[in-house]
């Protein structure tokens, strides 16, 4: 059976967020941003992030907020967020703000698991209004066309694309702590009140011009690296080659060792990012969403400086510097090179750097494992919902 989506689901609106609630946690309803969306499975349900901002419902009232019922299945519908392609569902009631949509199942009919992996297959951003700022509309959503096996069928493709997920889901966690262990060694060699305080703009180079690349010509073949080749874990894709004739406007210029900073939202909060490394003859160019920071020889280490921008203090104090608008804000270059911080011996750094490129490889051997359960994954989707 073939049902129209507006046939079979409700669809809810967000709201603008009160920025006078920011941080206020002595609400009933939590009210979620883009930011928020992101894979956080729980009990085998993905789940939106912890919530920072409640309001109460007297106030989700007066400014005319649209309450979503647990259970719904809400995504970004603009901007950046939405070429992510991230579902979550609602564990509670709640709000979301403007730049996001939500679409809950009628359970008599569609399954919500069911209907959250059929969203998930769906690439919003093929949807969207070819604009300068790509958005998806509602009545464009409505008349989406979904297939609709008995609930028992239903149920069984769920339980097989729970158990694949779950896979995955545990191979990510494995990622997040290696992570996290990488991290906490950081902050035990280098929070040290005694070494000098320095601005990151004196240890490193902010945004490296290509005109200072004595290497470049136009029959250079040197790597391409989208938004998307970027992980959350520090992991970069480098497959796609292109010629320097081709990309030597409008995109961004980085070398061999720098660093990658994704500046938009909400690629910044996610933890997007990642040392520039096995480039096509060294050399590569990508979104102009990045900011690259390039380590000073005998002063500073890609290794050093890529932890340092994954560590939460430094992502929190990014975000609180935002400019732009909503769906579009971005970290400004300045923030980089005012950033300051104890700069330690770079003899610690470089031993630092040696542990580092150890959990690496290990990391790698994960993220292979991640990727090939991720292609089981992919055609199954295929399978059930192509």
């Amino acid at each position: 059976m073939k049902k129209t989506l507006k046939n079979v689901c409700d669809f809810f609106t967000g709201t603008g967020f009160p920025v006078i609630y920011q941080g206020k946690t002595d609400g009933e309803l939590p009210f979620y941003k883009v930011g928020d969306v992101a894979n956080n499975v729980i009990n085998g349900h993905v789940y939106l992030k912890l919530c920072k901002n409640y309001i109460s419902r007297k106030i989700a009232k007066d400014i005319k907020g649209i309450i979503v019922p647990k259970d719904t299945i809400v995504f970004a519908k603009i901007g950046e967020a939405l070429k992510l392609n991230r579902r979550s569902i609602t564990s509670t009631e709640c709000l979301i703000d403007n730049n996001m949509l939500g679409i809950c199942p009628k359970n008599q009919i569609v399954r919500t698991k069911y209907f959250y992996y059929f969203l998930k297959q769906l690439k919003m951003q093929n949807l969207a209004e070819t604009t300068t700022v790509p958005s998806v509309k509602k009545s464009t959503l409505e008349n989406v066309i979904i297939n609709i096996p008995p609930l028992q069928n239903q149920l069984h493709i769920e339980n097989i694309l729970n158990t694949v997920s779950n896979i995955i889901s545990n191979y990510q966690k494995e990622l997040t702590q290696l992570d996290l262990l990488t991290q906490s060694l950081f902050v035990e060699m280098f929070i040290n009140e005694n070494y000098p305080k320095k601005k990151l703009g004196e240890c490193a180079i902010i945004n490296p011009k290509k005109s200072s690349d004595k290497r470049l010509h136009d029959e250079l073949e040197v790597s391409f690296i989208p938004m998307m080749a970027v992980g959350e874990n520090g992991q970069i894709n480098v497959s796609e080659i292109k010629k320097f004739a081709d990309v030597k406007n409008g995109f961004t210029y980085f070398s061999e060792g720098d660093v990658l900073f994704a500046k938009i939202t909400p690629c910044m909060e996610n933890g997007k990012g990642a040392i520039a490394s096995n480039l096509c003859n060294g050399i590569g160019f990508g979104s102009t969403e990045f900011h690259v920071i390039r380590p000073i020889e005998n002063i500073t280490t890609s290794e050093w400086i890529y932890v340092l921008t994954t560590l939460q203090k430094f992502r929190l104090s990014a975000e609180a510097n935002m400019t732009g608008s909503a769906g579009q804000k971005r970290v400004p270059a300045s923030f980089l090179q005012d950033y300051s911080f104890y700069l330690p011996p770079i003899e610690l750094q470089k031993q630092f750097s040696r542990v580092f490129k150890h959990l690496d490889k290990h990391k790698s051997v994960v993220q292979k494992s991640l990727d090939e359960t991720q292609l089981l994954f992919d055609s199954l989707m295929q399978k059930y919902f192509g």
